[in-house]
């Protein structure tokens, strides 16, 4: 694992020479002025747009009130060697194994029948030149054939099997895959040698409840080994869409200032009495439970013979479930790291002096010589810091 400032700096630049002789002028400008060159990091990692738009259009989605249609998927622009060159040229991304996570499936269905090639092509370089863990978030049947495809491709692969409702599906995903296809997908990658999770997201008060356990079931008679339980956010849309489906939204009003509901801001329900009990369900179900998509690449990770805490450093914080529903025990696998590096590191990308340095446990305590801002850019460079060292780092 890299967990070495100066190792990162000199493996970017190598990994730039190495594309320089293959890529020409023209792709490696279109790739520098991608945004995934700029993209600051997530929870999950950086987000990968193998396409932009989704035909699915779930009730629930609030890719159209971020600007995507609904109407088709459009595969991305960029070729699997100009999205590496646009990653590397990223100044928050980090190469490798022990770096950052990319998470597939943010804005459209990566294995969406348009999407696919795409999605494979720009996995098939990822593994040929980066090595990053790869994780994916599909309603889509994957045969058997696609799954040992994928074997081919990478073993750091963690899937994600969306399924929220096996009963109301066609009112709140009308152009989706039926559950039963999907819980085929992880029986699929299952045999396959994966590890796939299901991704209970979203949950939503007073429509998919009733339906949690049965889920559960389900998707561990097929073979997911654990699931990741999210969230909800909702905007006024959402909601006009929930309604002309016919779902009764009571339950989610009471959860969300309806003040704050606007037709472009997602508004974050508070939803832990819900997840606290759906973790319970999956203990009793034998499955992993875990609050982020992070953990379920973890794991994986850890399955290949790696000793690494999440790059989202979640297990310092509330996000942890272990040891009750999970078992990566992040907290015990922090890497050694050299303080002299850590230095140089908040030095070059805080622009500031280290008047002290502490290294306690889960965290870097850095006494600098002022006061930084806490701008988008200055949050995203201390994320970048805290996946590379895997501890939470704080400035005073």
């Amino acid at each position: 694992m890299i967990c070495n400032y100066q190792i990162v700096i000199s493996e970017r630049r190598k990994l730039i020479r190495k594309l320089n002789e293959v890529l020409d002028s023209r792709a490696r400008e279109l790739a520098i002025n991608d945004p995934h060159s700029k993209r600051k990091p997530r929870p999950c990692g950086i987000t990968v747009h193998t396409g932009i738009g989704c035909p699915n259009a779930c009730v629930y989605c609030y890719i159209q009130d971020m600007g995507f249609t609904f109407r088709k998927a459009v595969p991305y622009r960029l070729k699997g060697k100009e999205f590496v060159y646009a990653l590397i040229n990223n100044p928050y991304f980090i190469p490798g194994v022990g770096g950052t996570y990319l998470a597939f499936g943010s804005i459209t269905d990566p294995f969406n029948k348009d999407i696919k090639s795409k999605t494979l092509e720009y996995m098939l370089a990822i593994s040929k030149y980066l090595r990053n863990p790869m994780q994916f978030s599909t309603k889509e049947y994957i045969s058997q054939e696609e799954a040992e495809m994928l074997r081919n491709i990478s073993t750091n692969v963690s899937p994600l099997i969306t399924i929220v409702t096996l009963r109301k599906w066609k009112r709140l995903e009308p152009n989706a895959l039926r559950p039963e296809l999907r819980l085929e997908s992880i029986r699929n990658l299952r045999k396959a040698g994966f590890y796939p999770f299901l991704f209970l997201r979203p949950l939503i008060p007073g429509i998919n409840e009733d339906e949690i356990d049965d889920i559960l079931q389900e998707a561990k008679e097929y073979g997911a080994i654990g699931v990741v339980v999210g969230g909800f956010r909702v905007t006024k849309n959402i909601l006009y869409r929930l309604r002309k489906a016919g779902f009764n939204v009571k339950d989610i009003l009471e959860r969300v200032n309806t003040r704050r509901l606007s037709n472009r801001k997602q508004i974050n329900l508070s939803l832990r009495d819900i997840k606290v009990r759906t973790l319970m369900i999956a203990k009793e179900r034998g499955l992993r439970g875990v609050l982020s998509a992070c953990c379920a690449m973890t794991y994986v990770i850890n399955r290949q013979g790696y000793t690494l805490p999440c790059a989202n450093i979640c297990f310092t914080g509330r996000m942890c479930t272990s040891p009750i529903y999970c078992n990566n025990q992040c907290g015990k696998k922090l890497p050694d790291i050299n303080e002299e590096d850590v230095k140089t590191a908040l030095r070059e990308e805080l622009n500031v002096n280290i008047l002290r340095l502490e290294i306690i446990d889960k965290e870097i305590i850095a006494y600098v010589d002022r006061k930084i801002s806490y701008n988008s850019n200055t949050l995203a460079k201390l994320r970048m810091l805290s996946t590379l060292y895997r501890r939470r780092i704080v400035i005073q």
